[in-house]
């Protein structure tokens, strides 16, 4: 998931979610990047809960 300025559009990070092998199963691992400039803002602890909320409402349901 691209994590993007809402106000210029501006493409600033993104956050994953993929397998651990080193986990129990389910062995899922949400990991990220984002420009340093961004850092600190809030923008990966938001980016991170929508995709939780995504992996258990779309993936995990099904």
């Amino acid at each position: 998931m691209g994590i993007v300025l809402k106000e210029t559009d501006k493409f600033i990070g993104w956050c994953c979610a993929g397998p651990k092998d080193q986990l129990p199963k389910p062995n899922t691992e949400i990991f990220y990047a984002i420009s340093k400039n961004y850092e600190g803002r809030g923008y990966v602890t938001k980016a991170a809960k929508t995709l939780i909320d995504y992996l258990f409402s779309e993936i995990l349901q099904h």
